[in-house]
C-alpha cells in the first residue's frame, strides 16, 4: 500500500484513516522519538476519535425450514395442510400442536426449535441497546420450492402464498425479538417464489417482501426501493449510509434472465450514484450484500473444478464493483456479506485508498457442519466499525446453550487501544501462528466437524485477497486442480 494521494482527500477522510496511515507508513520513522510520536497521535486522535459508539446486530442463513418432520410422514405432509389453511399469527400454535419432531442439529438447516432459541437470544441483546439490525440474506431453507412440491401436494395454496408466509413468519419473530428497531433485510440466493439465484424484479415476493419488513423502517423510500429490484440505501444518521445490494443479480448462477441482467446494470450504476451522495453529504458507507465478491474456494476442490466457473459474481460486474471503490472519493468503512456459513474475511485493497475490510457473519443454519452464530457489532460516530463479538450455539456440546465464542479485538488486537478492525485482519496471515490459529478455530464457529487440507487452507488465503481467476490461480499455483483451471482460462 502506497500513499498517493492523501493530499486530495477530504478532511473526514483524513480524520478516520489519519491514525491507520501513521501506523502503517510514518511508526518507523518516529519510534525513536517518542514525544512526536504522542504529540502526533493526539493530533489525529483528539477530538475526532472521541466519538460516541452504537451497536447493531448481523443476523445470516437463517435458512428457515417448516417442512422439518415431514420426511416421516405420508405426502401431503398434516403439518403443511395445517400451516397452509392458517393466518400467520397461528404458526407457533401449530408447530406445538403437531408434535414435530423438532431438533437442532448438524447438516440440517433451521428448524423452529433454533428459530425460538435465536430469538431468545436476540431478545437478550436488546438490552444491549443496538440501533438497528441487517438479515443478510437467505432466509428461507434450500430447496424450499422442491420440498413444497414433495410436502404439500394437491395444495390449494400456491407456492408464492406459502413462501410469502414464511417470510412473515420469521420477519414477525425476528421484531418481536428486537422491537423498535429496523431489520434490514438483503436478498439471498434462496429468497424468492421462482427458483435458485433467480429474483424477479418488481416481482410479487419482493413487494411482500419488503411489506413484511416496512413496519419499522421510517426510511419512506425503502419499500419502492427493495420492491424494483432488492437494492436499496439508507441514512442510518448525518455521517452513516447503508447501501445494500442484490449482488443475486451479479452471480454467475443467475438464470441468465434479461429482466436480472437489466437491473444488475442499474445496480452498477445506482451504486456509483449512492458512493458519490455519501460523499457529497459527509457520510461514511456501510455495504451489506449476500453473494461476495471473488472466489468460491469451494468449486476448486476435487476432479470437477475444470469445469466450474468458481467466480462468485460474472466477471462483468466484479470489474465494474472494483472499479467503482477503487475510483469512489467515498470512505467505505467495511463491506458486510455471507452466503458461505463461516467466519471468514477479505480485503479489497489497491495502492491508493485505504484497506476496505470485507467481514462475513456466519449462518444460523447449522446445514454444512457450522454452529450457529450471529455478530454484535460496534460502529462509531466517526471511526467506522471499531469491534465486534461473535456469538454461537455449540452443538457439539451435550447441553448447547448460547454464548461469546469471541471478541474480535481480544483475540486479534489485544494491544491495540485505537485500531480499526482492518488493523486485526491483516495479522491473520499463516507465519503469524496465534492469529491463524484462532482464525482457524473460529472459521466454522467451532465446530469439530471437517477440516480444511493444507492446500484448502492455501486456496482459502489465497481468496482473501485475490478477487479474479487469474491472480487466484497463480496465488494458489502449488495445487493440481489450480493449474488445471489456469490451463482452462489460457487456452
Amino acid at each position: 500500500m502506497v500513499i498517493t494521494s492523501m493530499n486530495t482527500r477530504d478532511n473526514k477522510k483524513k480524520s478516520l484513516y489519519g491514525a491507520y496511515f501513521f501506523e502503517k507508513f510514518f511508526s518507523k520513522w518516529v519510534t525513536a522519538c517518542a514525544g512526536i510520536t504522542a504529540l502526533f497521535l493526539f493530533f489525529f486522535t483528539t477530538p475526532s476519535m472521541a466519538a460516541s459508539s452504537q451497536k447493531f446486530i448481523i443476523i445470516s442463513d437463517i435458512h428457515f425450514d417448516p417442512f422439518i418432520g415431514c420426511e416421516t410422514q405420508l405426502a401431503p405432509c398434516p403439518l403443511i395442510q395445517a400451516l397452509q389453511k392458517a393466518p400467520v399469527n397461528d404458526w407457533e400454535a401449530i408447530f406445538k400442536q403437531y408434535h414435530v419432531v423438532d431438533t437442532i442439529t448438524y447438516k440440517q438447516d433451521s428448524s423452529n426449535l433454533l428459530l425460538d432459541s435465536t430469538v431468545e437470544e436476540l431478545q437478550k441483546h436488546a438490552s444491549d441497546h443496538p440501533t438497528f439490525a441487517i438479515l443478510l440474506g437467505d432466509t428461507l431453507a434450500h430447496r424450499f420450492d422442491d420440498k413444497y412440491k414433495t410436502y404439500a401436494e394437491n395444495s390449494s395454496m400456491s407456492f408464492d402464498d406459502f413462501t410469502n408466509k414464511t417470510i412473515d413468519f420469521v420477519a414477525q419473530k425476528l421484531e418481536a425479538a428486537l422491537p423498535d428497531i429496523p431489520i434490514y433485510p438483503v436478498i439471498g440466493n434462496n429468497d424468492g417464489d421462482t427458483g435458485h439465484y433467480d429474483v424477479t424484479p418488481h416481482g410479487d415476493f419482493l413487494s411482500h417482501m419488503a411489506d413484511s419488513f416496512s413496519s419499522h423502517i421510517s426510511d419512506a423510500t425503502f419499500h419502492d426501493a427493495f420492491s424494483n429490484a432488492g437494492f436499496y440505501a439508507i441514512s442510518l444518521s448525518p455521517h452513516q449510509r447503508l447501501i445494500v445490494l442484490n449482488s443475486v443479480l451479479f452471480s454467475t448462477l443467475q438464470p441468465n434472465s434479461p429482466a436480472m441482467d437489466i437491473a444488475a446494470n442499474e445496480e452498477i450504476t445506482w451504486l456509483k450514484d449512492q458512493l458519490i451522495l455519501a460523499h457529497q453529504q459527509n457520510q461514511f458507507v456501510l455495504i451489506a450484500m449476500h453473494i461476495p465478491i471473488g472466489i468460491d474456494v469451494f468449486k476448486t476442490f476435487g476432479p470437477l473444478y475444470s469445469l466450474q466457473d468458481p467466480n462468485f459474481w460474472k466477471t462483468t460486474y466484479t470489474q465494474s464493483f472494483l472499479d467503482i471503490l477503487q475510483k469512489s472519493p467515498a470512505h467505505i468503512i467495511a463491506i458486510l456479506t455471507a452466503h458461505l456459513h463461516t467466519d471468514t474475511f477479505q480485503i479489497i485493497q489497491d495502492a491508493n485508498n485505504p484497506p476496505i475490510p470485507v467481514i462475513f457473519t456466519p449462518a444460523i443454519s447449522p446445514v454444512y457442519g457450522n454452529n450457529p452464530s450471529f455478530k454484535s457489532m460496534t460502529l462509531s460516530d466517526t471511526n467506522g466499525l471499531t469491534d465486534f463479538d461473535t456469538y454461537f450455539y455449540p452443538l457439539n456440546q451435550s447441553k448447547p446453550r448460547w454464548e461469546k465464542e469471541y471478541n474480535f479485538n481480544n483475540t486479534y488486537q489485544p494491544d491495540c487501544q485505537s485500531c480499526q478492525i482492518i488493523d486485526g485482519l491483516q495479522k491473520i496471515t499463516p507465519d503469524q501462528t496465534i492469529y491463524y490459529d484462532a482464525y482457524k478455530k473460529y472459521l466454522f464457529a467451532s465446530s469439530p466437524g471437517d477440516k480444511f487440507s493444507v492446500d484448502q487452507w492455501q486456496a482459502n488465503q489465497c481468496s482473501i485477497t485475490q478477487f479474479d481467476t487469474a491472480s487466484y490461480h497463480c496465488c494458489f499455483a502449488g495445487s493440481h486442480h489450480s493449474l488445471l483451471g489456469l490451463l482452462k482460462q489460457l487456452f
